[in-house]
């Protein structure tokens, strides 16, 4: 059976302030035998596309995708859809997940305030990253603050934030053992209806350590007089002898 995708996702419902970007995170799966491209397109309630991200799966293989969206509408309550088109069969409609979106102000919304653009490192290193955090929305929330190195999480922190409230978020992980440029990504994600409120990314540069150098080797007299003292001998002979001529 070619390609064919499924979306699995539970959420029905997510809270989105006015004019504010959005990560959907959602989970596709290839239920085919062959590998194939699956294009998630995400529409409002005027079938407006609002986002779009492609994504090649293998057979049987569930990924993980975020699609990035931004809420345009005023307060209220919308229906949107996410799409899952098989590129390979002209774009048909493998799967459709229909969710509420509630424009609103009335929810926790957490934003990085402060972040690096480059991080410098050697290998193996302890690094510490710093970043800024603030519940930008209008109530509590909790937000999951995760710390990735491409797709692999390297730490995760979980903060209850009141309105309007800053917190700083320290990580302290070990550096890669190969030297390169790397990048780091510092994720915010709202457990309620798993959505990414903000991201930014992070270059980490790795050096291997400079090797220090060798001491320089002490003075040795014994070394010196060893070496010189053929020279004397030839010097005195040289002067006996002249001193004989004289005579």
């Amino acid at each position: 059976m070619p390609a064919q995708f499924d979306i699995t996702r539970d959420v029905v419902n997510i809270g989105v302030p006015p004019n504010k970007k959005f990560g959907f995170v959602t989970y596709v799966k290839n239920i085919g035998d062959e590998a194939g491209t699956c294009v998630l397109d995400m529409r409002d309630h005027a079938n407006q596309i609002r986002g779009k991200v492609e994504v090649v799966i293998d057979p049987g293989e569930e990924r993980r995708v975020v699609v990035w969206a931004e809420n345009p509408f005023d307060v209220g309550s919308y229906g949107w859809s996410l799409y899952a088109l098989n590129k390979e069969n002209n774009y048909n409609i493998d799967d459709r997940d229909d969710f509420q979106l509630d424009s609103t102000t009335d929810i926790g919304w957490f934003e990085i305030t402060n972040v690096p653009s480059s991080i410098d490192a050697t290998t193996n290193e302890s690094v510490t990253l710093s970043v800024k955090v603030k519940n930008v929305g209008g109530a509590q929330g909790l937000c999951y603050v995760y710390l990735k190195l491409g797709d692999s999480v390297i730490d995760r922190k979980e903060y209850t934030l009141q309105a309007g409230e800053e917190v700083d978020v320290q990580f302290t992980f070990t550096a890669p053992s190969e030297a390169g440029s790397y990048n780091l990504r510092v994720e915010l994600y709202r457990i309620d209806d798993q959505l990414i409120t903000d991201e930014a990314s992070i270059q980490l540069n790795v050096t291997s350590p400079t090797t220090a150098p060798s001491p320089t080797s002490p003075f040795d007299i014994t070394s010196l007089f060893a070496m010189l003292f053929p020279i004397m001998i030839i010097v005195l002979i040289v002067i006996f002898i002249i001193m004989l001529f004289k005579k």
